[in-house]
């Protein structure tokens, strides 16, 4: 799992390295169950900074751009 825009791990953003320690859990486990941004059916989620500067889009923005990137990069893939 990584965030849709700057391709990090929960573990390498401290916001949620610190939040997954506070909870005991690893910050993949805490990213899916706590962060608004995340989408189970693509395994991507977008980190606070990145999500500002997108300028805060809906939940429903993030899940069709989450689609657009899949897309493409089963495309690249053929």
């Amino acid at each position: 799992m990584k965030c849709f825009r700057c391709n990090h791990t929960p573990s390498e953003l401290p916001e949620y390295r610190q939040q997954a320690e506070m909870e005991e859990m690893q910050p993949d486990a805490y990213v899916r169950m706590d962060e608004g941004t995340y989408a189970s059916y693509y395994d991507m989620f977008t980190c606070t900074d990145c999500y500002v500067k997108m300028g805060a889009p809906s939940k429903d923005l993030l899940i069709a751009a989450y689609a657009a990137k899949k897309l493409k990069k089963g495309a690249e893939q053929i």
